[in-house]
């Protein structure tokens, strides 16, 4: 088992090395590989399980595009591959085909997935969400300077459809991508951790065995946040 998180020392904001210790205690006996940002990816040349990315700020997010830019067909043939990709906050942008600046100036992306992400700056997006897998329920936290507007809003990979909060823009309710075994959204939380059964579900469609820590409690705590968070009267 081999886990890979790509560029921790930026891709960390919003609680996001939560995510990284809690993937280590699911899996303690994995080879974990932190990828710095001058490194090439580990993915790209051997096998790695499981993939991670947090967010970044703006600057180090265009550091990242730099970086991975020369490398995007082999990003792009592991994601069709199969491999299993887990991106949260705004490294999917990333892999969008742009972020536009509210210069009207637009920084070239991956363009691995067909969406541009318009930037804010002026204007945080906070709220509380509520979302759908499958029937499974789900929550976590919005924070972000951007909305990000697929090309075909109809035919888009969603990961989630919301109930609560708003999706890729303030215009739809699809969040997220989930397309072959990539998995992105901007929910933080960190949402593993807050969602102990949506964790479970996913590893085991990416066919990865892991006991969930201390699940008994988690699932006690996503319960009670479930339904303050489904209390429209509760804070946004």
């Amino acid at each position: 088992m081999k886990i890979e998180f790509l560029f921790p020392e930026l891709a960390n904001q919003f609680g996001e090395i939560g995510h990284q210790r809690f993937l280590r205690q699911l899996f303690p006996h994995a080879e974990v590989i932190c990828t710095q940002l001058l490194q090439k990816p580990a993915f790209l040349e051997e096998k790695v399980d499981l993939i991670y990315m947090g967010p970044s700020s703006e600057t180090a997010q265009e550091k990242i595009i730099n970086v991975l830019m020369p490398y995007k067909d082999g990003v792009r043939e592991r994601i069709e591959e199969g491999d299993h990709f887990l991106f949260i906050g705004n490294a999917m942008e990333v892999l969008g085909t742009s972020i536009l600046q509210e210069d009207g100036e637009a920084i070239e992306a991956l363009d691995i997935f067909p969406m541009q992400a318009r930037r804010q700056m002026m204007n945080r997006l906070t709220d509380l969400y509520v979302g759908i897998y499958d029937e499974l329920k789900v929550t976590g936290v919005k924070s972000q300077f951007t909305q990000n507007y697929p090309k075909d809003e109809e035919a888009f990979p969603y990961l989630f459809h919301t109930l609560r909060g708003f999706g890729m823009h303030q215009g739809i309710s699809g969040e997220g991508i989930h397309y072959h075994n990539f998995v992105a959204t901007y929910l933080t939380g960190p949402l593993l951790i807050m969602n102990p059964l949506f964790t479970e579900r996913l590893l085991g469609e990416w066919g990865l065995s892991a006991e969930i820590p201390h699940k008994k409690t988690l699932v006690e705590a996503y319960t009670i946040r479930l339904a303050e968070y489904e209390n429209p009267q509760s804070y946004t």
